[in-house]
């Protein structure tokens, strides 16, 4: 699928081509890369990945949380129970 960027972007490239910086939308591959991939040319291929750190909640709190759900969850299923049992008498 191509991505369809959200505005203009020729303006931004013309004013870095001489400097040609490495960007969000701007990097490089040695040709020694190029080669070792098959002269594949898919710019994705050589995209440098950024990982961003995540934040996770503490394992307790996650817990805490299931253990709420389960519980809403028991709470419904005894209700329903209920009134199955109830209908069949």
């Amino acid at each position: 699928m191509f991505h369809q960027p959200e505005q203009n972007d020729i303006p931004d490239l013309i004013e870095k081509w001489e400097a040609k910086p490495e960007s969000e939308r701007s990097w490089y591959a040695s040709k020694e890369e190029i080669e070792e991939n098959d002269l594949n040319l898919t710019a994705g291929r050589y995209k440098p990945h950024v990982h961003e750190e995540v934040n996770y909640p503490e394992p307790k709190t996650i817990i805490s949380e299931v253990m709420e759900i389960e519980d809403k969850i028991s709470s419904g299923l005894k209700s329903l129970m209920n009134k199955i049992k109830s209908d069949k008498i």
